[in-house]
């Protein structure tokens, strides 16, 4: 009895005590969810097609499109212009990637795996396949061969750690070229799918009329630049400044800012716990010391009631 008696007096300090611990483990859920909510908002780069580009995704793309740029230009080092045209780059892939890949699906478009392998390995591959100058032989000629062998290489891997790093950077530059090859054989699909929707209307019969009236016959044989030695190629500083004032708008630039930051999560310090807990128990102190005076009152009450009824 003399138990729940004091439970009945100390009645509202425990309420209140649970609810302070209950309200504290309602906002410190809050506030943690809502920080990795806010997180995860901050790590997404931009959104194509209603789908979030996670930066992991963005640099993922980036650093092979950097061993890509290595590979073929044989440096390993490139200056802010040259990072910058990179960003750009891989942006606009992922953005065409993104764009083209879901108004393929709303028609049941795509790039099958057999569809993929012809080109790229096949008798005719893609365009883009034959001009990588890895995949040249001794005579300036494409070799299939060249392909199939580094393919091969790949898949087998190798026990020596060097050679297989060799490896790795040889599959990050294949699966780049093989992924251009999708979307761009994708986009021609496309293309040609929405050539055969469209109809010509009177103006366009009578322009392709016009057309056929004039006609051009035309052979040419394309040969890779690299193809050709560079002891047989020679030029003066007036050719390059000729060249140079000729394209002269391909180099205009806008203004433009990196911004670059370091994020940090503010966490509570000891300092802040111990102060959390010294509030607390202060703020204990004074329930108890505000509920021990009024029950004191409420005694005090009930003896004179007591002595006046007997």
């Amino acid at each position: 009895m003399a138990s729940l008696q004091r439970i009945r007096n100390h009645g509202a300090l425990l309420i209140a005590i649970v609810g302070l611990a209950m309200l504290a483990f309602i906002l410190g859920d809050f506030l943690n969810s809502g920080s990795s909510f806010f997180n995860r908002s901050r790590e997404n780069v931009g959104v194509i097609e209603g789908q979030k580009i996670h930066y992991t995704e963005y640099e993922a793309a980036k650093d092979q499109l950097t061993e890509v740029y290595k590979i073929e230009s044989g440096r390993s080092d490139f200056d802010e212009d040259m990072s910058a045209q990179i960003r750009n780059q891989v942006w606009n892939m992922l953005m065409m990637d993104y764009t083209l890949r879901a108004q393929a699906k709303e028609i049941g478009m795509d790039v099958t795996v057999d569809e993929l392998s012809e080109l790229c390995i096949g008798e005719n591959p893609h365009q883009i396949i034959r001009g990588r100058r890895a995949f040249y032989d001794e005579n300036g000629q494409f070799s299939r061969d060249a392909v199939k062998n580094l393919i091969s290489a790949i898949n087998d891997g190798s026990d020596d750690a060097e050679q297989n790093a060799n490896l790795q950077q040889a599959k990050t530059y294949w699966l780049y070229w093989e992924k251009v090859v999708r979307i761009s054989h994708l986009q021609e699909k496309y293309t040609a799918l929405l050539q055969h929707l469209l109809k010509a209307n009177s103006l366009d019969a009578q322009f392709a009329f016009d057309a056929r009236e004039k006609g051009v016959s035309a052979e040419f044989v394309a040969q890779p630049y690299f193809s050709i030695a560079d002891s047989l190629v020679s030029y003066s500083e007036s050719d390059i400044k000729k060249l140079y004032k000729q394209h002269l708008s391909q180099y205009k630039q806008t203004p433009n800012r990196a911004i670059k930051y370091i994020a940090f999560d503010i966490v509570p310090s000891e300092e802040d716990f111990k102060a959390a807990q010294d509030l607390l128990t202060n703020r204990d102190e004074q329930l108890q010391h505000r509920h021990h005076h009024r029950s004191r009152r409420r005694q005090g009450v009930c003896f004179r009631q007591g002595c006046e009824s007997r």
